[in-house]
């Protein structure tokens, strides 16, 4: 610790920081020591007094002001003295020690040094060097298959093929000559698309082996509808069908079909029933469709219809049709 200085600072120095816009350090240390010589402001001291008792040093940069030391103990003596008692010093200093006697007073304890100034904050650290890189991470376990996706929708279904055109009417057969025992001759097919497949000659006994029924100016509607029907009794049956229509017009298809309930399409199509383009000209027969040869086998008399309908539009009066039917057993 430096002493206290009551020495002015030099011209070179500052009376005002540049930096902290504050007092200098140097001159804030000659005017407080001036302050603590003149007494600090609680009493008056003399020149006299500052000679023989100068302040204590005002602590640097943050140091605490020693304590003032303990006065020595008074050498005994028979009958020495007592030593005058020391000027009081500023602010608590340390009074002289009294000169040699019995019992030397304890000098008072000096007071504390002001706190010295705050030093500067230390500059930062330089930067650590950098840390090692970390090891590689265990490679993650493979994840699980995923679940099936769902089943794709199914396509639609394809549009049904064109029919073929029909064929022509088919000769009338001839009647068949009269057997030795009056059995009637098988008649021949009218007007089938097709070759007529083979009949099994009637047998005795079996008097309704065919049975046909035929309609003409019948009205279509876009509705299924009956145009005729036959009655047949228990049995194997070849059964046939013509639809005709003698009308001009733009309707795009017509279906007419053999079923066993009114008014109604059964079976598959192609077999049971057929679809044929509708536009035609005026020419009778220009639009028809049939169904040459179909398979019915009734467990009990039972009605068998010949059912139409019009693709787009009403046909009114301009369809005729024909049902057959030949026993096969």
């Amino acid at each position: 610790m430096t002493t206290n200085t009551t020495n002015i600072p030099a011209p070179r120095v500052p009376f005002v920081d540049l930096e902290t816009g504050l007092v200098s350090r140097e001159w804030f240390r000659f005017l407080s020591n001036l302050f603590t010589l003149t007494g600090g402001g609680t009493n008056v001291t003399s020149l006299t007094d500052i000679q023989y008792a100068p302040a204590p040093a005002i602590g640097e940069k943050g140091a605490t002001g020693a304590t003032g030391a303990t006065g020595a103990t008074g050498a005994t003596g028979a009958t020495g003295l007592t030593g005058p008692i020391g000027f009081e010093g500023n602010e608590g200093d340390d009074g002289p020690p009294g000169a040699p006697g019995a019992m030397g007073a304890t000098g008072a304890t000096g007071l504390t040094g002001p706190v010295g100034y705050d030093g500067d904050a230390g500059d930062d650290g330089f930067p650590g060097p950098p840390g090692a890189v970390g090891a590689t991470g265990a490679t993650g376990a493979t994840g699980a298959i995923g679940a099936a996706g769902p089943i794709g929708l199914e396509g639609d279904m394809g549009d049904d093929g064109f029919p073929g055109p029909p064929g022509p009417p088919g000769a009338t057969g001839a009647t068949g000559a009269t057997g030795a025992a009056g059995t009637v001759g098988v008649p021949g097919w009218d007007g089938l698309d097709a070759d007529p497949p083979m009949m099994i000659p009637a047998q005795p006994g079996l008097a309704d082996t065919h049975i046909s029924s035929s309609v003409t100016a019948q009205t279509v509607t876009t509705a299924a509808g009956n145009l005729t029907s036959i009655a047949l009794t228990a049995g194997a049956w070849n059964v046939a069908a013509v639809v005709e229509s003698a009308v001009s017009g733009t309707n795009t298809y017509m279906k007419m079909g053999i079923s066993q309930t009114s008014a109604t399409f059964t079976g598959t199509e192609g077999k049971d029933y057929i679809v044929f383009p509708g536009a035609w000209s005026v020419t009778a027969g220009a639009a028809a469709g049939a169904i040459p040869n179909l398979r019915v086998t009734l467990a009990s008399a039972a009605t068998v219809y010949l059912v139409a309908l019009a693709g787009v539009a009403t046909i009114t009066t301009g369809v005729q049709g024909y049902i057959s039917a030949q026993r096969m057993s």
